[in-house]
């Protein structure tokens, strides 16, 4: 039989069966992949068979085991056999993917929990590609930089899989191309992000002993391998199953050849420990819009790493006389030797307006109770422009600031998308000096216009 059940289990060990799945198209069936839970309290999921056309649907399930199809898969239009889970992004959207496509090598996909559902990547299927996807298809995550990370289990040029990073409105780039010959090939499982910033996996085949790898990614793409199996009683082979990462920082890990009984190992691999502030060293900083190198003067600026802070703050109640705090929490930034503005912080992600940094290499440090972190070398530009986003859209609203987006963008708040004959204004920074000049370091005077200095 293909029924499957979702059972809901208590701490004590007490289970009990919430929902049991049938092989229809109101329900779905071969749910394969994790459930995960929405900001609306309902778990959300995927089937690899079962919907309106028997190809794979999403669906939400109340936690009383109610039942709802918010997505049929078609395959010609938006792939087939969704076996992995979904995840939950920043922006309340579920993320996932598909195993196939017609004349394709499967999706990703994004979906809004009231069923409002895009086809973000089709990847190709040809092995004359980088990205190709063929076979099962493995959950994806999201990095603390915002974009998403995952794996595909084939693809050339080698045809041994790759790791890839996709930003939210779909811009593909594959960081490594497994090599059997060189590294390893089929990695299995979601990629994790360690406090480093850089991601860890593993591999089924290949390495030393020819029985998988556990490697190491970093998000410009530099790869290193940090364990061949190797099937001893000492070790292990082969894995079915991705890592996960305890509060500790160490990975986890099974094998299914390998140990002692050579029917399976369970392993732990201890992560390097940062003990102060330390800025990422592959795009640490990037424009707050973009999320790509280069800034500008009293632009918006993220900086990624580990141990930025030791809490998740903004400036809401940090404006004093209408002055913007250089200081937030006790966590200051430096560009360029002259001190930023602190708006958000958090233990992996700092955002600030920059200061009136010159045009040139600039040095970045970010401060805190831990000590300084090592500088990390930013390029400042005179102009960087870039819009914001929700997702894929940008961020638009009307004179009054009321929402100009598609309603459906956000769960439970109603928006009207702009029409033509709209008066929208759109957000975005680095648009370079103003005429006449903002006042740095002050909440702009709302009497003033500031118009770009250039076209």
């Amino acid at each position: 039989s293909n029924k499957v059940t979702a059972f809901k289990l208590t701490p004590s060990g007490t289970l009990a069966t919430i929902y049991n799945f049938g092989t229809s198209a109101t329900d779905g069936w071969a749910p394969y992949g994790p459930l995960v839970q929405g900001s609306d309290g309902n778990l959300y999921g995927t089937t690899a068979r079962g919907g309106a056309n028997d190809i794979g649907a999403v669906y939400q399930m109340t936690t009383a085991g109610v039942v709802t199809i918010i997505h049929s898969f078609n395959n010609s239009v938006d792939g087939a056999d969704p076996e992995a889970g979904l995840i939950v992004a920043a922006d309340g959207s579920l993320y996932g993917t598909t195993n196939a496509i017609l004349n394709g090598g499967g999706t990703i996909f994004r979906i809004t929990l009231a069923g409002t559902f895009t086809t973000v990547y089709t990847f190709p299927k040809s092995y004359g590609t980088t990205t190709t996807l063929e076979g099962p298809t493995i959950e994806i995550i999201q990095a603390n930089d915002g974009n998403l990370y995952g794996t595909t289990v084939a693809g050339a040029p080698a045809g041994s899989g790759t790791v890839f990073r996709m930003t939210p409105a779909g811009a593909l780039t594959t960081l490594h191309n497994f090599n059997i010959q060189t590294d390893a090939s089929d990695p299995v499982g979601a990629v994790v992000q360690g406090s480093d910033g850089n991601f860890y996996g593993e591999a089924a085949v290949g390495g030393v002993g020819g029985t998988g790898i556990l490697y190491e990614v970093t998000p410009c793409g530099g790869f290193t391998v940090l364990h061949s199996f190797s099937a001893t009683s000492t070790d292990g082979a082969g894995s079915r199953n991705g890592l996960i990462k305890a509060a500790t920082g160490v990975l986890y890990g099974t094998t299914y050849r390998g140990g002692t009984n050579q029917v399976g190992a369970a392993f732990s691999y201890a992560l390097p420990v940062i003990t102060g502030p330390s800025i990422a060293l592959c795009n640490g900083v990037v424009s707050a819009a973009s999320f790509q190198p280069g800034i500008s003067a009293y632009s918006w600026v993220t900086i990624n790493g580990t141990n930025l802070a030791s809490m998740t703050d903004t400036w809401a109640k940090a404006i004093v006389n209408g002055n913007l705090p250089t200081m937030l929490d006790g966590v200051s930034v430096s560009i360029g030797g002259l001190s930023a503005y602190v708006y958000y912080i958090s233990p992996t992600q700092i955002n600030v307006l920059a200061p009136g940094v010159a045009d040139g290499a600039a040095a970045v440090t970010v401060m805190n109770s831990l000590g300084t972190s090592a500088a990390v070398s930013v390029t400042a530009q005179n102009v960087t422009p870039a819009f914001f986003q929700w997702g894929s859209y940008t961020v638009a609203t009307r004179p009054d600031f009321s929402l100009a987006v598609k309603n459906g963008t956000f769960t439970g708040v109603t928006t009207v998308a702009a029409k033509p004959g709209d008066v929208i204004i759109l957000w975005g920074t680095g648009f370079g000096p103003t005429m006449p000049a903002a006042p740095p370091g002050v909440e702009v005077p709302s009497n003033t216009s500031y118009a770009t200095a250039s076209q």
